[in-house]
């Protein structure tokens, strides 16, 4: 089943730079926020932003939608904001506006930085924001950093094309695997 590359959202070098500062400040919005088990951080909403309207239109009321309808109204906001889902303190980013000039600093040197190719920092970042985990595993992690070695310079769309073609052949190769086993168990 083919996918769509514009099904998909962009990793944006905001994300990149949400995830830096949550490390180097070593917070997540788990304890910015002070979430509970039943609530949800942002960043849940990255790699299917089109469901939050359709939670927000399903109102807090819903079955089940107390934490999601929370996290939607905020994720909206950051996204209307022109922030990253992945923001670490998305109180203080959306209400300090020089703490939001800070965060636009950042992005800004770093898309300078990046400008003719990724660094090797700013690669282990979107590596950790790939949306499949067999991405985030060691062997797929080294074949990934071959493949963008192959770009003259790579960038993100060259990160987000390898990431895509991996995330295909390991869905081939296990389509594979289970028609084997399917094959072996219909013999039995």
């Amino acid at each position: 089943m083919d996918t769509e590359p514009d099904d998909e959202p962009t990793i944006e070098f905001k994300d990149i730079e949400a995830q830096q500062r949550s490390k180097e400040l070593g917070i997540t919005q788990q304890q910015t926020m002070d979430l509970r088990p039943w609530q949800l951080p942002t960043c849940n909403f990255f790699w299917r932003q089109d469901a939050i309207e359709d939670v927000l239109a399903a109102g807090p009321k819903a079955v089940g939608a107390g934490g999601e309808f929370q996290c939607a109204t905020l994720a909206k906001k950051l996204l209307e904001a022109g922030l990253s889902l992945y923001e670490p303190d998305p109180e203080r980013a959306l209400n300090d506006p020089d703490y939001r000039h800070q965060i636009k600093d950042r992005v800004r040197r770093i898309k300078s930085a990046n400008k003719n190719k990724l660094t090797d920092q700013t690669i282990e970042f979107v590596m950790k924001l790939a949306p499949y985990p067999i991405m985030r595993e060691e062997a797929e992690c080294a074949e990934f950093r071959m493949l963008l070695r192959q770009y003259m310079s790579p960038d993100l769309a060259a990160c987000e094309e390898v990431m895509l073609d991996l995330w295909e052949e390991h869905r081939e190769a296990e389509e594979r695997e289970m028609e084997l086993h399917r094959k072996r168990n219909s013999i039995r």
